[in-house]
């Protein structure tokens, strides 16, 4: 038998989902900010070549990812404001 998460409410119901945009890249990148993580680099070049659509979303999701571990999700989702 498999172990099973306890999820806050809201991280299991459907939502609507963020859509990101080009808008959105400064704000990724400054949120990256002081993070040391060598993930971070990477992220931050991909950025700068201001990918679209569904590549964006997906190095979003990294970003939030990375920033989760680095900083925690409290401090993570403050940054992505």
């Amino acid at each position: 038998m498999h172990p099973t998460l306890d999820l806050p409410a809201q991280a299991t119901q459907p939502g609507p989902t963020p859509v990101t945009t080009a808008s959105d890249i400064p704000k990724l990148i400054a949120a990256l900010e002081g993070c040391l993580h060598p993930r971070a680099q990477r992220l931050r070049a991909c950025l700068e070549r201001e990918p679209q659509g569904a590549e964006l979303e997906r190095v979003r999701i990294e970003v939030l990812g990375l920033l989760t571990l680095s900083f925690g999700r409290r401090e993570a989702l403050r940054r992505l404001e």
